[in-house]
């Protein structure tokens, strides 16, 4: 069974953390499956999520991504910001899944928008 674990302490342990608010875990059993996080970064609410590589391909990533929005509605964002490498296939079908608008394209990174409906 999934759960999506509120961490804070992964901010403090991972710089790449470190600016946002808040940082979750996705585990199944007792097996670490993905981290994430929300956070109004530059005047924008935006997420971040990562997929343990072994775990990648079977459906975490969507299930963790769609967790992680019910917690942005809790904490009453009304849209998310999402920066991804262009490369990263999956996660881009996955925010395309939840009705992502491509907005930039910066170096290698496409940022894309997610309105959330409450």
């Amino acid at each position: 069974m999934l759960s999506l674990i509120q961490d804070n302490s992964l901010i403090e342990k991972k710089e790449l953390l470190s600016q946002f608010e808040s940082s979750y875990k996705l585990m199944e059993s007792d097996c670490l499956i993905g981290i994430g996080a929300l956070g109004n970064l530059n005047k924008e609410n935006m997420i971040f999520i990562t997929i343990k590589q072994e775990y990648q391909g079977n459906g975490y990533g969507e299930k963790f991504f769609d967790m992680l929005l019910e917690e942005s509605k809790k904490i009453g964002y009304s849209e998310l910001y999402i920066s991804i490498d262009e490369n990263d296939i999956r996660l881009i079908r996955i925010v395309n899944k939840f009705d992502a608008k491509y907005l930039t394209k910066s170096n290698r990174n496409c940022k894309y928008v997610i309105e959330i409906s409450k």
